[in-house]
């Protein structure tokens, strides 16, 4: 067996220890900076994770989101009335009968417009002529806007009529919406 010897002189092992240490150097200044960002955003992190867990656990907190659901359960209540399943022209159409008789309005027409589909709703448009004193046709439109059911009024012309006086028609466009079946 025969032994491999190597052989170092001081000029080599001073070489390498220099190249090592400009390595080490770069390395250092290379990195430093990102290792300090790392550590800053880690304490953020263990910050803002502590300051929710406070937040969760804290009496305004909870008191906050009860508010909060009360609200939501408010509004959401009444959704089978607001957007029904089905779109029921007829009874939509007495309702209206019946606010134009209630504000002694004369109902002249209501036509039942082209239906569209909108991914879970649909749209009935409503075009409807009226004829009685403005302030009567205005509590009507007030109390379409106001029926449980969800309408949108959309346009409203008035015309004065020229042989009664006080008596204007009206003409509006409003929107019906049920649930898509």
């Amino acid at each position: 067996m025969r032994k491999i010897r190597f052989h170092l002189d001081k000029r080599s092992v001073f070489w390498a220890m220099g190249m090592t240490t400009i390595t080490a150097g770069f390395l250092l200044l290379a990195t430093g900076a990102q290792i300090q960002q790392m550590t800053d955003l880690k304490t953020q992190i263990a910050d803002q994770r502590e300051e929710l867990t406070l937040n969760q656990k804290s009496p305004e907190s909870i008191a906050s989101l009860q508010v909060e659901v009360r609200e939501l359960m408010k509004t959401t209540a009444n959704f089978d009335q607001r957007i029904p399943v089905e779109s029921d022209f007829g009874a939509l159409h007495q309702k209206l009968a019946w606010f134009a008789q209630s504000r002694n309005v004369r109902l002249e027409s209501v036509k039942p417009g082209e239906k569209a589909s909108f991914s879970e709703v649909t749209v009935q448009p409503i075009m409807m002529r009226v004829r009685g004193p403005f302030p009567a046709i205005f509590a009507m439109v007030k109390d379409i806007e106001q029926m449980p059911r969800l309408t949108q009024v959309e346009r409203l012309v008035v015309t004065k009529e020229t042989d009664e006086e006080g008596t204007i028609s009206a003409e509006f466009a409003f929107k019906v919406f049920a649930r898509a079946s």
